[in-house]
C-alpha cells in the first residue's frame, strides 16, 4: 500500500496482505444533505455491501459474512474480461458454469468457521449415527448430533458456500467402523456441542483425527477403542458405578477447561478421585490406564 504526502510517496503496510478495510465499500457522509435525497440515495444502493463467506487476513479466517451480503464471483468469472483474456490467462479461463471449485483444505477451514460461530464442532459421523445408538446414556439430556448431507434440513438450511464446502468432504467418502472390527461406513459433515461429543469420546467414539493440513484436522466419530469406563471398572476397588462416576467428573472437567480428555493432566483425574471420596482403589491402575487410553 502507498500513501502520499503531497508529492512525497511511501509506502506502508505490506502490498501481498490481504487489505481488508480498504476492501470495504463504506457509507458517505449525511451531513449537508438533505433526508429526502439521502432515502433516495439509499434506495438505488446500498453503502456497506458485503461479500457472502469467509474473510481470509495473514490466511487465517478473520471474519465470515452472511446475512445482508451478496455472492462472490468465481475467480475465474471476475478474470474474465478484456481483450485476450483466455489467451493471456488460460487458467483463469471462465466455463460455461463458472463454477468455483474448492480444495478440501480450505472447505474444512470455512466449515470450522462457521460452526465455531455457532458453538459447534465440526466432526465427520455416520448418516445414521445418534447419542443413542452409540450407548449414550439419557441421550435427551444432551443436544444431538447434526447431519448435513443431501436430504436432511440441516443441509437445506445451509448458506449456499457453506452447502458447497460441505459437498466437497462429503465427496471424500472418508469410512470409519461404528463398532469394534464392526464393517466401515461412509461419514458425512456433522456438528455437536463439546458437551455431547464429550459423551461419545469417553465411550470411545471420535479419537481418530483426519488431517487435512499441517495443523488442520477433523475428528471422526467411529468406534475407534472401548469406553473408558469400561478400562477404569477393571482396576482394583473399582466397579462400573464408581468408573461412570469417575468419567463424569473427569468429563465435566475437561469441559470447564476447554480441552479435549486427551491432554487433560493426570492430576485431575486424581482431583476427581479425592472429590469423590473413592477409597481403597489402585489410584496408579487409573492413571496408567487414563494415560494409555489417551494416547491410543
Amino acid at each position: 500500500m502507498v500513501k502520499y504526502y503531497g508529492r512525497a510517496r511511501q509506502r506502508i503496510g505490506s502490498v501481498n496482505t490481504n487489505q481488508i478495510g480498504l476492501k470495504m465499500s463504506g457509507c458517505p457522509s449525511k451531513v449537508g444533505r438533505k433526508g429526502t435525497i439521502d432515502r433516495y440515495i439509499s434506495r438505488r444502493s446500498q453503502c456497506n455491501q458485503k461479500y457472502c463467506g469467509p474473510v481470509y487476513y495473514h490466511g487465517v479466517i478473520w471474519n465470515f459474512n452472511q446475512g445482508a451480503c451478496v455472492a462472490k464471483a468465481p475467480r475465474g468469472q471476475s478474470f474474465n474480461s478484456g481483450v485476450g483474456t483466455k489467451v493471456g490467462n488460460p487458467r483463469f479461463a471462465c466455463n460455461k458454469t463458472c463454477s468455483t471449485n474448492l480444495d478440501p483444505l480450505t472447505a474444512v477451514k470455512i466449515l470450522q468457521g462457521y460452526f465455531r460461530s455457532l458453538g459447534l464442532d465440526l466432526i465427520l459421523v455416520g448418516k445414521k449415527e445418534t447419542l443413542n445408538t452409540d450407548g449414550v446414556d439419557h441421550p435427551d439430556k444432551f443436544e444431538p448430533i447434526q447431519h448435513f448431507y443431501p436430504g436432511t434440513q440441516e443441509y437445506a438450511a445451509l448458506p449456499v458456500i457453506i452447502r458447497n464446502a460441505v459437498d466437497v468432504i462429503n465427496g471424500l467418502e472418508l469410512e470409519g467402523p461404528l463398532k469394534l472390527g464392526g464393517k466401515p461406513v461412509v461419514h458425512v459433515v456433522g456438528a455437536g456441542t463439546k458437551i455431547s461429543l464429550n459423551e461419545l469420546y469417553v465411550l470411545g467414539y471420535g479419537h481418530k483425527k483426519v488431517k487435512f493440513g499441517p495443523d488442520v484436522f477433523v475428528r471422526m466419530f467411529q468406534k475407534d477403542k472401548e469406553s473408558l469406563i469400561t478400562e477404569w471398572s477393571q482396576c482394583n476397588g473399582m466397579n462400573i458405578a464408581s468408573a461412570t462416576s469417575l468419567v463424569a467428573c473427569v468429563a465435566a472437567t475437561a469441559i470447564a477447561n476447554s480441552v479435549d480428555l486427551e491432554v487433560l493432566e493426570p492430576a485431575s483425574v486424581v482431583v476427581c478421585i479425592g472429590m469423590l471420596v473413592l477409597v481403597g482403589v489402585d489410584v496408579t491402575c487409573l492413571l496408567l490406564t487414563f494415560s494409555d487410553w489417551a494416547s491410543q
